[in-house]
């Protein structure tokens, strides 16, 4: 009961793809808005075989409202929605995708992906926390 209570929100958080405008849509469908929303898309474009991750930033979806996002690509028939990821009104981070359905995140596992995320973007701009080879004497 309490565990139901606990996803009453965001099992009404949904996103799917939409052909005929070639985007993805992100709907809420609770009563309480939802913050930091990303969708994550498997892309492809021109002749490569294997699919690249790509996270887009959607931001907040008010209470009973539905969000668009269209993936930049150069070829949108090459794409396929792989998850979405959202805070609920209570700060609770929670993740669903195709393979593991809803899921909360604990606060470790959310916090590595959000580090992971910040310290991808500061090697980019500052050089020296940029990762050094080690040399094996």
């Amino acid at each position: 009961m309490l565990e139901e209570k606990r996803r009453d929100q965001a099992s009404l958080v949904t996103a799917w793809l939409d052909p005929d405008s070639r985007s993805i849509k992100i709907r809420n469908g609770s009563e309480a808005a939802i913050d930091n929303c990303f969708v994550f898309i498997d892309s492809r474009t021109g002749d490569k075989k294997e699919f690249d991750l790509v996270e887009y930033w959607v931001g907040a979806v008010p209470p009973k409202a539905t969000n668009e996002v269209a993936p930049r690509t150069e070829q949108p028939r090459h794409w396929k929605l792989n998850g979405v990821q959202f805070q609920d009104s209570r700060g609770r981070l929670w993740t669903r995708d195709w393979m593991n359905g809803l899921q909360e995140l604990t606060p470790t596992l959310a916090d590595k992906k959000r580090w992971r995320r910040v310290r991808a973007w500061l090697a980019k701009v500052i050089p020296w926390l940029r990762p050094k080879p080690i040399e094996l004497e």
